[in-house]
């Protein structure tokens, strides 16, 4: 038999049928090379519908392992974006193997519809007897984290240790098991319900288009234990359409406890929370689909009433998105920031955002939220009032360069950037921007950054900053550190920052070395950490 070459949905390069379908272990990519050219994703679709069809027609004989399948595989399955395999993908890594097919209403953007169309062709094979993971770091000054995870068919475990020089030493974790419809959790938690006005740690405003509709979900062991969280359990239950919850806990304030009951069908959601602790906290949420529209909102009590709601429009190549919210003064957030949650004094607001890919290469995004409080900040004498926008396009105007231009504002501070980004192959990657930022002053930042695999297991990952930024403006950045470990820096004043991250795996271990440096007028500082990994199962 003839060899036949397509397009490596992985590396973008040309290999044999053959070692593409070890790689993907089925063999779909054998029924569209029969078909006619061998082609990946979209193009596949688009360009051999014939052979696209018997891939799925092969589906509903042999399903698709739920369990076992990439990002890529997935966002081939009818009604499955990219975005949407990407966050299955990683869902089932931070919480185990799926149990059932209906799990994947837990993903964030699933919904009942879009399951009822991939239900033929995905099952759950089943799990891993036994897996592990056991993870360590280590900073300049003595201090780190430990980390151990332990999962099977029905339970997991999670033991967390962390502690610096001269302080105590911090131990959490958990312990979860699954029988059923029922699910139990023990251990350190954050409950996560509604729209996200209680129970929530993730702000939904200033970030940018693509936010509005975000149910935050509930956060175990070392992610709960980044903010506030409960110490207590947890259990969980469902039966058909219909999902209930109760939790208790003990945190920095007090004790509490709670009951939630949502039902489901058809796209629609609604769900009613009830909850004790420092005081009385209740909430009604819902989510109605109409068509490409999904309409949503929550109304909560927390010593005052707040309220949020907005519409989500989505089309081909094309999503636009409206959230309006309230709190009423000393309405108290449980845990943390909610939408936009302007803290006791209360406020409104408003944000709009569009995000639009005309066709394929060219990403267009744009935001704008406007806010107010209700009452003046500590040390004020009048309500604050602000306004936050953001203007963002990609395109690729040769194969392997990308080019952005952002354009943002916020309060007294404009910003406009450049960036472009080389990458020739999977091996090499080279990124150069440049930002100027304006309010009282003006103020420039450059940045230089390469990665590269220097050989299977290892490679590199070098960066510099050099900026001068006037007294009152400021550029925030998220830079790279091993797994778990992305801190926001600020840039301020005039000086230059840069790091070495060096990644090295081999046989399930894996061992991260980062070195920064930071060089400003008033001195230097130095950083050093090691991570190390290991896992089986």
């Amino acid at each position: 038999m003839r060899t036949v070459w397509g397009t490596h949905p992985y590396r973008g390069g040309k290999h044999p049928v053959g070692t593409v379908v070890r790689n993907f272990q089925c063999g779909w990519l054998v029924l569209l090379a029969l078909a006619g050219d061998v082609l990946a994703g979209e193009e596949a679709v688009e360009q051999n519908p014939r052979g696209y069809q018997e891939w799925l027609s092969s589906l509903e004989e042999s399903p698709l392992d739920l369990n076992r399948a990439d990002a890529h595989q997935l966002a081939l399955l009818p009604g499955l974006s990219e975005e949407l395999a990407g966050r299955i993908v990683r869902l089932r890594e931070r919480l185990g193997p799926f149990r059932e097919v209906e799990d994947l209403l837990r993903v964030e953007g699933m919904d009942a519809e879009v399951l009822a169309g991939i239900r033929p062709y995905v099952t759950c094979g089943r799990p891993f007897p036994l897996r592990w993971r056991v993870r360590m770091n280590l900073t300049e000054d003595l201090g780190g984290r430990a980390r151990a995870y332990l999962s099977s068919e029905r339970t997991r475990m999670a033991v967390l240790a962390e502690g610096s020089k001269g302080r105590k030493v911090r131990l959490g974790g958990y312990f979860s098991w699954t029988r059923g419809r029922w699910e139990g959790l023990l251990g350190d938690f954050r409950p996560g319900f509604g729209q996200g006005l209680i129970f929530s740690y993730i702000s939904r405003s200033f970030e940018g288009a693509g936010r509005a509709y975000r149910p935050p979900r509930t956060t175990v062991g070392y992610a709960a234990g980044k903010g506030p969280s409960l110490r207590g359990g947890l259990l969980e239950g469902r039966a058909g359409p219909v999902r209930w919850a109760s939790f208790w806990g003990v945190d920095g304030d007090g004790r509490t406890a709670g009951a939630r009951v949502a039902l489901s069908t058809g796209g629609h959601q609604v769900g009613i929370l009830g909850a004790r602790g420092p005081g009385w906290m209740a909430s009604l949420s819902g989510a109605v689909r109409a068509g490409v529209c999904l309409f949503f909102g929550e109304m909560a009590y927390s010593k005052a009433v707040a309220c949020a709601g907005g519409v989500v429009l989505r089309a081909e190549g094309l999503r636009t998105e409206l959230l309006m919210r309230r709190y009423g003064p000393g309405f108290r957030s449980t845990y943390g920031a909610g939408y936009g949650y302007p803290g006791l004094k209360g406020g409104s607001g408003a944000s709009w955002g569009l995000i639009l890919r005309p066709r394929r290469g060219l990403y267009f995004t744009g935001y704008v939220d406007l806010h107010r409080s209700h009452r003046p900040s500590p040390g004020d004498k009048i309500p604050s009032v602000g306004s936050s926008w953001t203007v963002e396009g990609r395109g690729r105007p040769l194969r392997h360069l990308e080019v952005r231009l952002r354009a943002r504002g916020s309060g007294h501070s404009r910003g406009l950037r450049g960036e472009v980004l080389w990458r020739p192959d999977r091996c090499l990657a080279v990124r150069a921007r440049v930002e100027r930022v304006w309010g009282d002053g003006v103020g420039y930042a450059l940045l230089g950054e390469v990665r590269a695999l220097l050989f299977p297991g290892l490679s590199v990952e070098g960066r510099w900053t050099a900026f001068d930024l006037p007294p009152g403006l400021r550029i925030y950045e998220l830079e790279r550190g091993p797994r778990g470990t992305f801190p926001l820096e600020v840039w301020t004043g005039r000086g230059c920052r840069g790091y070495i991250l060096l990644r090295w795996s081999r046989g399930g271990h894996i061992l991260w070395l980062r070195r920064g440096r930071v060089l400003q007028a008033d001195g230097g500082e130095d950083a050093f950490q090691v991570q190390w990994e290991a896992s089986g199962g």
